[in-house]
């Protein structure tokens, strides 16, 4: 997956996250009015027809993006998996409100004001994942293991000179960023050329594109 790629599944990921925001916006501020005002909604049999189908289609969209979402590990398909999941429990609820509404004038409102909060805390966890990506998230403890035995392996490293470790995942790719601190008489050929060795073998073994910053100390 190529840099624009990358930034393209991000902004799709932001963007799909602010409509959910609004859409759950719109939900809430529905309710509210309506309980206010004890308003609800008539349904005709074309409309409740057309309410299910759209059930059906909602959710079935939802399942192909997430199964293609996993199959190509695209946080954007799965991002948009849960916005037609979003949509297919909005006319669930809205099926409920027809069917019990004429029992309970409430029901509507407090069942606009459940689907705002799903979908709130839906789009809360989809910005949360493309902050995480762009900002970098702390490896799992193996994978820093794993890097330092290959660094055990090369002559000049020792597991003592890394810090600052940052995962960046994208889709399929997967990035890491970290420091190395080398002595102060260690010259910027000899660091230079370790690093390169190290972010190769690292690509080569753990299939992680390394970026390595140089320190001394």
């Amino acid at each position: 997956m190529c840099s624009s790629d990358l930034r393209i599944e991000l902004i799709t990921n932001f963007v799909i996250g602010i409509i959910l925001l609004y859409i759950a916006y719109g939900f809430a501020q529905d309710g509210i009015m309506k309980f206010i005002s004890k308003g609800s909604t008539q349904f005709s049999l074309s409309s409740l027809i057309i309410i299910i189908v759209s059930i059906v289609v909602k959710e079935a969209l939802a399942q192909f993006s997430f199964w293609a979402g996993k199959k190509v590990n695209s946080i954007s398909l799965i991002s948009d998996g849960w916005h037609h999941r979003t949509d297919s429990i909005s006319s669930v609820v809205i099926l409920i409100g027809i069917f019990f509404g004429k029992y309970f004038w409430w029901i509507d409102s407090v069942l606009a004001v459940i689907v705002a909060v799903i979908i709130f805390i839906t789009a809360i966890k989809i910005l949360g994942s493309t902050f995480s990506t762009m900002i970098g998230e702390e490896p799992k403890p193996e994978i820093i293991e794993n890097i330092k035995k290959i660094a055990e392996s090369m002559s000049g490293i020792n597991e003592q000179t890394f810090h600052h470790f940052h995962l960046h995942r994208y889709g399929s790719h997967t990035e890491i960023t970290f420091h190395m601190y080398f002595p102060r008489k260690t010259s910027v050929y000899n660091a230079h050329n370790a690093v390169t060795k190290l972010e190769d073998k690292i690509r080569e073994d753990m299939s992680i594109e390394a970026t390595i910053h140089i320190e001394s100390k």
